[in-house]
């Protein structure tokens, strides 16, 4: 069974030199972590351990998701502004302001070679199968298009007024790039790479990321401090977030969240008969909302030691702690033989 996972935003405070790491199901700030000067772009591992962070001075951080922390950091004198990484992560792409783009080996955590391109790149963005590279050029209003077989440009596309961050698709059909210029994104087709769509969103759009799904799009404005969300079938705006120092890139990470732990249960047994209270011990309770005994259920309440509120029937089995399921946070009931205890 996949291991439980919860969708974070990672989100670039260009104003403050840190990063806030949102919780998109509970609605809530997670961390905030200090990085380098003026942190712009963000890219996430597949597996959801790991974010990068490209700051305009202080190189590339390395965040681990798991305790929010950085962890080490890729030396990049050319201003790094955007990142995409690889499929398989053995590559990671930057966008530098010096009008090139830097391909780094994160075995390594260098740079192994530079691709020439237009005027001021702030972004790029991988197709999924990770043969094409899309950067935008802020000064020359254009995205380049980038074969990564050959490390070469082989056309470009004109799109809005200073475009600055763009985000692909998980199927890799479609493009979202934001234009700065004109408070605007705007989105085309990979298949003909020609704009299909431009529609007004915040006040300085500088991030865009897309969830797994391909559902949602998220736009970071600069000026008004938000996360436009925007709706991927009509490609229209339908929420915003507030709250953020000067947002200047985005990602939605997938982090796995730990598995409840349960030491004992004390008392292992009582009666069915009305409602029963009993302690739980343990950790890693957030998000957890149910316990079941065998045939029966419980509500958990309170803070870490959570409690069970339990009523069962009159006559019934006599409550043990053999059989007792945790709900796992993802809301799944986990299958497991009748008589075994567990401890998730």
């Amino acid at each position: 069974m996949a291991a439980a996972t919860s969708p974070f935003l990672y989100v670039a405070n260009g104003n403050g030199g840190t990063v806030t790491a949102y919780n998109l199901s509970t609605a809530s700030t997670a961390a905030t972590i200090g990085v380098g000067i003026q942190p712009e772009g963000v890219a996430v591992s597949p597996d959801g351990r790991t974010v990068y962070i490209a700051n305009a001075i202080g190189g590339i951080s390395v965040i681990d998701t798991g305790t929010n922390t950085v962890t080490a950091t890729i030396a990049d004198n050319s201003f790094p502004a955007g990142l995409a990484l690889s499929p398989d992560s053995h590559t990671l792409y930057a966008a530098n302001e010096n009008g090139s783009v830097s391909v780094i080996d994160t075995a390594s955590n260098t740079v192994t070679a530079t691709i020439s391109v237009g005027g001021e790149p702030l972004d790029l963005a991988l197709t999924p199968d990770g043969a094409t590279l899309y950067v935008p050029n802020f000064i020359s209003n254009v995205v380049s298009v980038i074969s990564t077989a050959s490390n070469t440009v082989t056309g470009t596309i004109a799109v809005g007024s200073k475009p600055h961050y763009l985000a692909i698709t998980p199927d890799g059909s479609t493009v979202y790039v934001d234009n700065t210029g004109n408070n605007s994104v705007s989105v085309f087709s990979t298949a003909t790479n020609t704009v299909t769509a431009t529609f007004g969103v915040g006040a300085t759009p500088q991030g865009v990321a897309i969830n797994s799904s391909g559902s949602t799009v998220y736009v970071a404005n600069d000026a008004s401090g938000t996360v436009s969300v925007i709706d991927t079938a009509s490609n229209t705006v339908t929420g915003t977030i507030s709250g953020f120092n000067g947002p200047l890139a985005l990602a939605v990470a997938h982090v796995p969240v730990p598995a409840p732990a349960v030491p004992a249960i004390s008392p292992a047994s009582g009666p069915l008969s009305g409602s029963t209270s009993v302690p739980i011990p343990g950790s890693n309770f957030t998000g957890a909302t149910a316990v079941s005994f065998r045939r029966h259920r419980g509500r958990l309440v309170h803070g870490q030691q959570r409690h069970i509120n339990h009523g069962g029937q009159p006559g019934g089995d006599q409550r043990r702690d053999r059989g007792c399921d945790r709900h796992h946070p993802s809301g799944h009931q986990r299958d497991k033989p009748p008589r075994q205890h567990s401890t998730r």
